[in-house]
C-alpha cells in the first residue's frame, strides 16, 4: 500500500522546504480525498502547482500510458 513520500530522501537530496511542503500538499490532495476521481484530482493538483517541477513530475507519472495500476493509500 501507498504510504506517504519519502520526506527524509528528499531533504537528503537538497530540494528546498518550499518544494517538499508543495508535493506534500499536491500528494494529501490527490491521494488523501476520495471525494473525486484520482485522475480529477491530478488534474487539479497539476494546475494548483503549475509552477511547482516536483509536482509537475509526479503528476506527468500519473498520467502516463501504462499497463500497471497505481497503488492507492489502505482505508
Amino acid at each position: 500500500y501507498l504510504v506517504g513520500l519519502n520526506l527524509i530522501g528528499l531533504k537528503r537530496r537538497g530540494f528546498e522546504r518550499e518544494a517538499i511542503h508543495d508535493l506534500r500538499r499536491a500528494f494529501d490532495s490527490v491521494f488523501g480525498e476520495n471525494q473525486d476521481t484520482l485522475k480529477s484530482r491530478a488534474a487539479k493538483a497539476k494546475n494548483d502547482y503549475s509552477k511547482q517541477p516536483l509536482v509537475q513530475e509526479m503528476i506527468a507519472f500519473l498520467e502516463a500510458a501504462t499497463d500497471r495500476a497505481i497503488c492507492l493509500p489502505k482505508d
